[in-house]
């Protein structure tokens, strides 16, 4: 019996271990991270800092903003909608993107209609596995 061979089978075995990272960039890709302003518990600073936390480690996971998405949202003026996060269909880059809207009218089905055009001409996938998760609820489950 070969106690190396058998020690190195077993690590092997456990190498998914080493893989997984609890948030890493395939949980992100896809993803259109919606703020939900008919939310019972809807503040702007509150929002703000959730969107902080999403910009934050979507930088951190190499992720880059375009169109001049900010990566701090101002609490004062807090109208950004969803960040749409995607791999470009042109370079192949990992980005991530803001929508604003009117809040007063706008509802998640528009929110996902709206990112699936979008998504369509820009993303490597074309929308075609886009999720439309609610923000407040990511955060706080996996960042």
């Amino acid at each position: 019996m070969n106690i190396r061979r058998i020690i190195r089978e077993e690590l092997d075995d456990l190498q998914w271990i080493k893989d997984i990272e609890p948030v890493g960039v395939d949980l992100m890709l896809n993803k259109a991270f919606y703020f939900d302003p008919n939310r019972e518990d809807f503040n702007n600073n509150l929002y703000a800092d959730y969107y902080n936390r999403l910009t934050t480690r979507l930088v951190h996971l190499g992720f880059v903003s375009i169109y001049n998405t900010p990566l701090e949202a101002d609490p004062n003026y807090f109208n950004i909608e969803g960040l749409y996060v995607y791999r470009n269909q042109e370079d192949g880059d990992l980005v991530f993107v803001f929508t604003s809207a009117d809040r007063e009218t706008e509802t998640e089905e528009d929110y996902k209609q709206h990112i699936i055009s979008f998504a369509y001409d820009e993303s490597e996938d074309r929308g075609k596995n886009l999720e439309v998760v609610d923000a407040i609820n990511f955060v706080n489950t996996y960042l």
